[in-house]
């Protein structure tokens, strides 16, 4: 993973099952038109013909536009609750997280209302020597051509990001950020629950049989740029009560390029307010190799 400084079960919660970590270390380390390459002798054949076949199920399945779903957060939530037949009041809960998460960041364009929404959820900026050293942000702003300020704030560092990403004319590894629709197969729709003790070295399967392997392969998947910490981060959650209680909800969708992405939203239950919190944006099943280079943060 680079020169990424992560403990443990951070290092879990970034996606452990992911043997390849794409974003900001391969850009910092080789900052050239080969990153491709390098990574496509990373990434074992196997996996990658796994991902081949789930991208061959994912083809087929028919799109409904962004905007016949997505009017606003309640929409979204209506709409995702009905095709992942969230009963339960975690069900229900966890789904509202994951349509609101597609919503205010992908979605929406304004980051203002991003950041209240973010704020809302009682979420923080982490530090700037945080983000400069394991997610190397600086570096990577100067490989995009992105301009800072040397006193940049966490904010204006985010805002700059954002903008570009929603530029006419946005980086090749951004596009897959601006999506164009929803996959409307029941086969992309899940809501599954799971309790990991501690320590863990895994997060548990996600799905069942066949589709572990073809649409939820995480081993050429990844975790985005988190600008984002908790109230009490999971690993806060697991040293006070040995263990996290998961909720996650998969989805899938298609991006401007006409890509189309396996996503799991990963949510924990947090005893201490008896509140289920964002833990991470999981994108799944990539198009082997060319897809595969998708820089996203949230």
């Amino acid at each position: 993973m680079g020169n990424a400084r992560i403990g443990s079960w951070a290092a879990l919660a970034c996606g452990l099952a992911a043997s390849m970590y794409f974003g900001a270390r391969w850009y910092s380390s080789s900052r050239s038109d080969s990153i491709e390459d390098i990574a496509r002798a990373s990434v074992d054949p196997e996996v990658v013909k796994a991902a081949e076949r789930g991208q061959a199920v994912l083809a087929p399945m028919p799109v409904v536009p962004l905007a016949d779903v997505a009017a606003s957060p309640q929409h979204v939530t209506a709409w995702l609750s009905e095709r992942t037949r969230a009963e339960s009041a975690d069900e229900r809960a966890v789904v509202r997280l994951a349509a609101e998460m597609m919503y205010w960041r992908f979605v929406q364009p304004d980051m203002s209302a991003y950041l209240r929404w973010r704020e809302s959820l009682g979420t923080r900026w982490r530090s700037l020597e945080y983000m400069n050293q394991v997610w190397t942000v600086r570096k990577d702003a100067s490989f995009f051509g992105i301009s800072l300020a040397p006193d940049a704030s966490q904010e204006e560092i985010f805002r700059a990001f954002w903008d570009h990403e929603r530029s006419p004319d946005p980086h090749r590894n951004m596009k897959g950020n601006r999506l164009r629709g929803v996959l409307d197969d029941p086969r992309v729709f899940r809501v599954q629950f799971d309790v990991v003790p501690a320590p863990a070295k895994r997060w548990p399967p996600f799905g069942a049989g066949e589709e572990q392997k073809t649409l939820w392969n995480f081993e050429v998947g990844g975790s985005p740029i988190r600008w984002w910490t908790n109230p009490r981060t999971s690993e806060a959650v697991v040293k006070q009560h040995g263990q996290l209680r998961l909720g996650r909800v998969s989805f899938a969708v298609l991006d401007e390029a006409g890509r189309r992405w396996p996503v799991v939203v990963q949510c924990y239950w947090d005893p201490t307010d008896s509140q289920w919190r964002i833990e991470e944006w999981f994108w799944g099943t990539y198009e082997p190799v060319r897809a595969m280079f998708h820089y996203m943060m949230y």
